[in-house]
């Protein structure tokens, strides 16, 4: 068939070697849009991949933020018990260090030790 006759038929050449082939729709087509006649070109395509890719890059950005602010949680968690945990102790020994260094209990020991008081007093300043 001749180009003239293909015109007269309805039909065309196709444009920049891109061409849409239509299915004939038969009496039992889908219910809805058949999306396989349409077209994408290549550069739909690689706009639709670098759509996807960035979104995929977005949402580990997310994940990546978010696994990083609950394991920053969990730290902080972990320091604030050490923290409680220290002035506990720190507590404790204050209260060991006062019950040592009691004047009653010093001279109860002494005298159990059989320590008497000093017969002379020396000043270091007094030398």
């Amino acid at each position: 068939m001749n180009q003239i006759a293909a015109r007269r038929n309805g039909l065309r050449r196709p444009l920049l070697g891109l061409s849409r082939r239509r299915r004939r729709r038969s009496a039992r087509a889908p219910i809805g849009r058949d999306f396989s006649d349409s077209i994408i070109t290549s550069r739909g395509r690689l706009w639709l991949a670098a759509v996807l890719v960035a979104g995929m890059l977005i949402a580990l950005v997310f994940v990546h933020v978010r696994v990083r602010l609950i394991e920053e949680g969990y730290l902080r968690a972990a320091a604030v018990e050490r923290v409680e945990a220290l002035i506990a102790s720190r507590q404790l020994l204050k209260a060991e260090t006062g019950a040592l260094r009691d004047r009653n209990r010093l001279t109860a020991l002494a005298i159990e030790r059989g320590f008497d008081k000093p017969q002379k007093e020396i000043w270091l300043s007094q030398r």
